[in-house]
């Protein structure tokens, strides 16, 4: 069985193989999609990670929210 940290170690991996112009589109057809979603556009209150790395760029996305009112809710991980 594969373990979570295996898992992990894959999608990091796989991520740092992105090229920038792909991560960048894919970036903003999220967003894109994000913004213009009904579910989306009814919340008060959001909740999503702060990005990392080459993770998807939520930054946009929160200050959207922000600038739009909404409540935004971001975990925090304590190790």
């Amino acid at each position: 069985m594969i373990s979570k940290k295996e898992i992990r170690e894959e999608v990091f991996a796989k991520q740092e193989e992105l090229s920038s112009e792909y991560y960048e589109q894919a970036t903003q057809a999220i967003h894109e999609k994000l913004l213009n979603f009904d579910l989306y556009k009814k919340a008060e209150t959001i909740y999503i990670f702060y990005s990392m790395g080459k993770e998807l760029d939520t930054k946009k996305i929160i200050e959207h929210a922000h600038q739009e009112g909404k409540r935004i809710g971001i975990p925090r991980t304590i190790k």
